[in-house]
């Protein structure tokens, strides 16, 4: 996402669009540093230790990428 702007200003500058509406959106702040993924094996550990109820819930976060603020605000 953090790209997306910097494309669109090469389309504006190349004359391919009239203006950058991206520029306007506020994006969210990466964080810095390694990003970690579970193995296989470790996200099937984590899914029994949480139980039915629970290791669902983490499930969908694990595989959709959510943030926990995204999940639970509604």
């Amino acid at each position: 996402m953090a790209r997306l702007p910097c494309k669109l200003n090469l389309a504006v500058r190349a004359g391919k669009l009239h203006g950058n509406l991206v520029t306007k959106l506020k994006m969210y702040k990466e964080p810095q540093g390694k990003t970690r993924f579970l193995s296989p094996e470790e996200e099937s550990k984590v899914m029994a230790a949480l139980g039915p109820i629970y290791g669902h819930w983490v499930g969908l976060a694990i595989h959709t990428g959510m943030r926990q603020a995204e999940q639970f605000s509604f």
